[in-house]
């Protein structure tokens, strides 16, 4: 799976081709991966996987509202003193 995953780390358009078997592998493990937590899954290669592939519903909104908050400001909210939401 770590392998495969390095696929998730370059342009999506070196998935073209591939990207059915690249969804199919997703939606078979995905629940897998959550329990192992394995090392190869960090936060950056999950927010990389389109959440439209999660398989669960409840897990596309938990990924969903994971990847908002880790979500960097923009430079038009930090102007306006809008870039950390959680000290509201």
């Amino acid at each position: 799976d770590a392998v495969k995953a390095n696929i998730f780390g370059v342009t999506k358009h070196y998935w073209v081709g591939i990207e059915d078997e690249m969804k199919l592998w997703v939606e078979e493990n995905w629940r897998r991966w959550e329990a192992e937590k394995p090392e190869w899954l960090i936060h950056h290669m999950k927010a990389q996987i389109p959440v439209e592939w999660i398989p669960d519903e409840a897990d596309r909104q938990k990924e969903s509202v994971r990847r908002k908050s880790l979500r960097r400001p923009s430079v038009i909210e930090s102007m306006m003193g809008m870039g950390d939401v959680t000290k509201v």
